[in-house]
């Protein structure tokens, strides 16, 4: 079971992580059914439940920081949060609920599809084989361990199919971060079955063999995340600012308008210009 200090610091990461994501509370039922495990609803548990808890209130009291720095009126005020209604709006990102009642069941079972489709093109069929055993060794020695895993895969799989906002396919990454954690487990297991039932030169074999298969991923994958040339925002910016009228005021309704010129602003350039984004 995990001490006092760890309970706390997980609550503070968690916290912290919400006032990043407000997706991070998806762990939440995973994170209860591990405090649970062993034990129950005993008085132990909610006494591990509380430390969580406050540390989870200490991370989240980062939000403070908002109406205290929009009572300042900086350059870059998102909803403004002076008064309560609109720090409530922006704590709980009120201005996306909208996209979550867009879809229907149709678009659901086609999402869930894609959802799949990309997550086999990221690890490969090979990679959910090893998560397939990863899960099989779980389950015959910490299956609340394997429970957490699971639960947090389908409902960050879940959200990301039922909320349509652009990009939004980077809502899977907690699933992918928990089928790596299998695929890790799967690995671990296979090479220590081969070492005790080969020997050393089987599991030479075979390791050399995954982490030649993980070099093939790697480079052919890195080639399309290597942003590194990818100038295409500052460019807009650039060219935007350069070709507007002395004290000009931009509408924007999107967020790379918005952000590509407030990043160009940021930098110096143009401040007699104002960009106004419309939807906040």
């Amino acid at each position: 079971a995990p001490s006092g200090m760890v309970l706390i610091v997980a609550g503070v990461v968690t916290g912290l992580g919400f006032g990043l994501l407000p997706q991070i509370v998806l762990v939440g039922p995973g994170i209860g059914l591990l405090l649970i495990a062993g034990q129950g609803l005993s008085l132990r548990f909610w006494r591990r439940m509380g430390l969580f808890l406050f540390g989870a209130t200490l991370g989240i009291s980062v939000f403070l920081y908002l109406p205290l720095r929009a009572a300042s009126h900086p350059y870059v005020n998102w909803g403004d949060p002076t008064t309560p209604d609109r720090f409530w709006a922006v704590v709980t990102a009120a201005q996306y609920h909208q996209y979550l009642g867009l879809l229907g069941p149709a678009d659901w079972l086609s999402r869930l599809y894609d959802s799949a489709n990309q997550l086999q093109q990221g690890l490969s069929w090979s990679g959910l084989a090893l998560a397939a055993l990863g899960g099989y060794v779980l389950w015959g020695k910490h299956r609340f361990a394997l429970a957490y895993l699971l639960i947090l895969i389908g409902l960050t799989t879940l959200f990301r199919i039922v909320y349509p906002a652009i990009g939004n396919v980077v809502y899977l990454l907690p699933t992918v971060a928990c089928l790596t954690v299998l695929i890790g487990v799967g690995v671990a297991w296979l090479l220590a079955n081969i070492n005790a039932q080969v020997g050393p030169a089987g599991l030479a074999v075979v390791g050399f063999s995954i982490l030649l298969t993980l070099g093939i991923r790697v480079n052919l994958l890195i080639p399309q995340f290597d942003l590194s040339r990818e100038h295409e925002a500052v460019r807009f910016g650039q060219a935007t600012l350069a070709e507007l009228p002395p004290q000009a005021v931009v509408l924007s309704e999107q967020d790379e308008t918005t952000f590509s010129l407030w990043y160009q602003q940021a930098l110096g350039r143009r401040p007699d210009v104002v960009v106004v984004d419309t939807r906040l």
